[in-house]
């Protein structure tokens, strides 16, 4: 245990006055002290003792805990997840912990007054030098990533945070290793990339597919109709119905190859954005739906929508592909389609509601996978990529898109775009 030689103000106080009082006594002329004062300034004299044995321990227990604490600390500075160094201005080295000493893999005492410069490849050189230059000149918090080499020559990536100590020549440094992290960061990029090429060779050849496919089947649908003129009235029931089924059979497959070339197209067409009024938008998705519209009296209400940074093309194929739906999907009611649009959290948040037969909740993920049908063709004809068009348009102008309804309620088609 350390000794401790210090005396409190108020120890040197108590000591003062039973020195005092003492004098006081003593300076009495002539007379001695009676035995009742000696007694009295024995028990003062006592109490002072006692009082003065009272702060003793109170300072003995102060300064035990206060070299505990020192220890703790110690161990967390040391033990630390981090690294932590004090640097020069020139990059020495003046302390740090064994956190720091066990990345750069080497003692502590080997560290101490070593430069900093010795653990950078050269091309890390010239981001620590403004690094510290930011800490030291400019006299502001600053942070960097640093490729550093350890004692044995291993290579690791560092976070490096410094800031200046106040009143003195040095910044303290916080390492972080984020090798792993680097590394993960890379194999994401590069996975990325190849899902990118990956999703671009697959579109470019669905556009050529699909492109390529349309001539053929034009000869096809062109003979078919030739041999139904022709023959018409001249075959039995049974070849008739095989021709309407052919006849059938060759429109579905057009109407599919188009469809595919349409989504295929998407993505090309997806940085040609120019402000779009998608009032004007609407209007045309209208004068393109006028028959459906007056066939099943349908009625839609708009709100006043706002102008976007988009593809006016694709955001008619969008709105036309989500109106149709709630008309072709209708319940015994007349079809009652609204649009509407409320701005949230930095986006345009629009919503095509109808009241129509609405689907099963557990099917909200479904309906925009390309090629799906919830329904029977008979009943309700198309080729399934309708909605994964909307999904894929909306995608690719930064928005989602989602489905709420249930069976027999009618559905909301809600999608985001950004706001600018």
């Amino acid at each position: 245990m350390k000794s401790n030689n210090y005396n409190s103000p108020k120890e040197n106080l108590l000591r003062k006055k039973a020195e005092e009082q003492l004098k006081k006594l003593q300076d009495k002329p002539g007379k001695p002290l009676s035995e009742a004062d000696s007694l009295k300034l024995l028990h003062e004299l006592q109490v002072h003792q006692i009082e003065l044995e009272m702060m003793n321990e109170e300072l003995r227990l102060a300064r035990d805990k206060a070299e505990t604490n020192e220890e703790k600390y110690a161990e967390l500075y040391d033990f630390a997840p981090f690294g932590y160094l004090t640097l020069m201005p020139d990059a020495t080295i003046s302390e740090l912990n064994l956190s720091a000493a066990r990345l750069l893999g080497t003692e502590r005492s080997v560290l101490i007054n070593r430069n900093f410069n010795y653990f950078l490849y050269s091309d890390s050189k010239p981001v620590f030098d403004d690094f510290l230059r930011k800490v030291f000149e400019n006299n502001e918090k600053a942070s960097c990533e640093l490729m550093l080499r350890t004692e044995d020559h291993t290579m690791m990536y560092v976070y490096l945070e410094g800031k200046n100590i106040e009143n003195s020549e040095s910044c303290l440094l916080t390492m972080i290793e984020i090798t792993e992290r680097r590394k993960a960061e890379k194999a994401l990029t590069y996975t990325s990339e190849a899902l990118k090429r990956s999703n671009a060779e697959l579109e470019q050849f669905a556009y050529a597919v699909s492109h390529d496919l349309q001539e053929p089947l034009r000869m096809i649908s062109g003979y078919i109709k030739f041999l139904e003129d022709n023959l018409r009235g001249t075959l039995d029931y049974k070849t008739s119905k095989y021709m309407d089924y052919i006849v059938d059979g060759s429109k579905r497959m057009f109407t599919l190859i188009k469809d595919l070339l349409a989504y295929s197209r998407v993505a090309s067409q997806k940085e040609e954005t120019v402000p779009a009024d998608l009032n004007n938008v609407i209007e045309e998705v209208l004068k393109d739906l006028k028959l459906s519209i007056d066939d099943t009296k349908a009625e839609i209400k708009a709100d006043k929508l706002p102008v976007v940074r988009a593809n006016p093309a694709l955001m008619r194929q969008l709105f036309q592909n989500l109106i149709a739906n709630a008309i072709k999907f209708r319940g015994k009611e007349n079809p009652v389609i609204y649009i509407t649009f409320e701005r949230k959290a930095g986006n345009l948040v629009f919503c095509v509601r109808d009241n129509g037969i609405g689907i099963n909740p557990e099917f909200s993920e479904r309906i925009f996978m390309i090629f799906q049908r919830l329904h029977e063709r008979e009943k309700y004809p198309g080729t399934g990529i309708g909605l994964a068009l909307c999904k894929k348009i909306v995608e690719n102008h930064g928005g989602k898109i989602w489905i709420e309804s249930e069976e027999g309620k009618g559905a909301a088609f809600y999608f985001t775009l950004p706001e600018e």
